[in-house]
């Protein structure tokens, strides 16, 4: 999935002209691994100037989602780089942000996020251990296999339990 521009609530993009020159611009492809590509091959990144740009987020708001662990810039030809993924948590969290949710509380989702991986791991790590007689390739799909059940086995239980705090 490709998430070019992604303005923040009530923004618009200002300068088309500016939008298509960035260096983010071609559609990228997915690898095997899933990561977002260019057609070249190369990862999709952005520097600090394109991802304030494309995300609308300011300073402010991008320090405080990286000092949560939300957005994590990696240093790429020793210039700060954002991915994809960061473009589309810093989506998500303009959106919860604009409806007046503290940034700070945001940082609970990433533990819930590192936790469920810590479960995935625990649940999987036989099959990677060596001697197991499973190939690293195959338990790396077994992994994501687990990985997709227990994500709906979460949605599932979130969906219910909204359904019982909603009352409906």
């Amino acid at each position: 999935m490709r998430v070019v521009s992604m303005p923040a609530p009530g923004t618009t993009v200002e300068n088309e002209a500016v939008h298509a020159a960035l260096s983010v611009v071609p559609t990228p492809t997915d690898t095997d691994d899933g990561a977002p590509t260019t057609g070249s091959g190369a990862l999709v990144r952005y520097t600090a100037s394109e991802f304030l740009f494309v995300t609308g987020l300011d300073a402010r708001v991008l320090n405080q989602l990286q000092a949560l662990g939300l957005i994590t810039p990696t240093m790429v030809a020793k210039q700060t780089s954002y991915t994809d993924d960061d473009v589309r948590v810093a989506g998500v969290a303009a959106s919860l942000v604009a409806r007046g949710v503290d940034a700070r509380l945001l940082g609970s989702l990433r533990r819930l996020a590192e936790r469920e991986v810590g479960l995935i791991d625990e649940l999987t790590q036989p099959l990677r251990a060596k001697g197991s007689g499973v190939s690293a390739e195959k338990a790396r799909a077994i992994t994501s296999e687990v990985a997709a059940e227990v994500d709906t086995l979460r949605e599932v239980l979130l969906v219910r339990a909204l359904r019982d705090y909603l009352g409906s």
